[in-house]
């Protein structure tokens, strides 16, 4: 098996796992808080991927002497891991799977917003109304086809999550010109795990012990281990493809967490899903081609 073929293989399974995450996540929020259930998800998934920093032996680079690195590692597991699980969490308790891996489509926006700002990368026209058009499709989905008279702070939470994870990703990007992304991964969900386990032990102590039984751990080292599967199969997938093509591979997977909340959850897929959905993936579509013509032309 090529190079192309394992990257393309390991960005399908991202694809799968990012689908199953929200799922799950929903499933889990049924029962548990969602402060000890981010908690317990970035926490084990933390322990996973620094378990296997020791197995490929880059150890060295995560207990690096380095406080440049470390507070770039505290910068990718606060905003990658620690607020932007949190407020996932709340959010996704608030309203459905549905819904909420539609709107967290809304990432390539940010991205492209950073990137102006930030980078100070030229943004073109076409790129501005692609933008657009996938701001009103999420407004189109968040009102339910009709005009906006309350809006569900679960929506409204979700919608901030994919601007956390671009921050985060801002630094990664700087991070892993030198360091190995298992490492990367391991210190996005370590920190995160970290401050949130002092949220937790500040204003929520006896969940802890209360949540305690089979059932609940279960869970939680089923999302953790879903959580960083996912990241490294998607970082090890653009490790061997060409970005552009990982993120049109990996656009449909609303579509696994959609089936999966209708099957096992009964939420219920309307018109306005089904439309503002494939909007928004021809539009991501349309941007990534825009930004592969332009690395190309460049």
């Amino acid at each position: 098996m090529d190079d192309e073929t394992k990257g393309v293989c390991s960005v399908f399974a991202a694809l799968i796992l990012a689908g199953i995450l929200p799922f799950l996540a929903k499933f889990g929020l049924q029962t548990i808080p969602p402060l000890l259930f981010s908690t317990m998800t970035a926490t084990i998934a933390g322990l996973f991927t620094l378990l296997l920093v020791f197995i490929t032996g880059n150890q060295k680079d995560f207990f690096t002497s380095d406080k440049r690195l470390i507070g770039q590692y505290i910068w990718i597991g606060l905003m990658g891991s620690g607020l932007a699980l949190l407020i996932f969490y709340y959010g996704l308790s608030l309203t459905t799977v549905i819904n909420g891996s539609l709107l967290l489509q809304i990432e390539v926006v940010y991205s492209l917003i950073l990137a102006s700002f930030i980078l100070k990368e030229r943004i073109t026209i076409q790129q501005v109304f692609w933008s657009l058009i996938i701001i009103v499709s999420v407004i189109w989905i968040i009102s339910g086809g009709q005009l906006i008279t309350q809006l569900n702070i679960g929506d409204l939470f979700i919608l901030m999550v994919p601007f956390f994870w671009q921050l985060a990703h801002l630094v990664a990007k700087i991070v892993m010109k030198n360091i190995n992304p298992i490492t990367v991964v391991a210190a996005r969900n370590i920190f995160g795990g970290i401050f949130l386990l002092c949220i937790q032990l500040l204003f929520a102590p006896n969940q802890l012990i209360e949540a305690m039984n089979p059932l609940t751990m279960v869970l939680f080292i089923a999302q953790g281990l879903v959580l960083a599967l996912g990241h490294l199969t998607w970082y090890l997938g653009v490790q061997k493809i060409n970005l552009s093509k990982a993120t049109a591979i990996i656009i449909p997977y609303p579509l696994v967490a959609i089936a999966l909340s209708i099957v096992f959850l009964g939420e219920q897929l309307t018109y306005i899903h089904i439309i503002g959905g494939a909007i928004i993936f021809i539009a991501i579509i349309a941007l990534t081609r825009i930004e592969s013509l332009q690395k190309v032309s460049g």
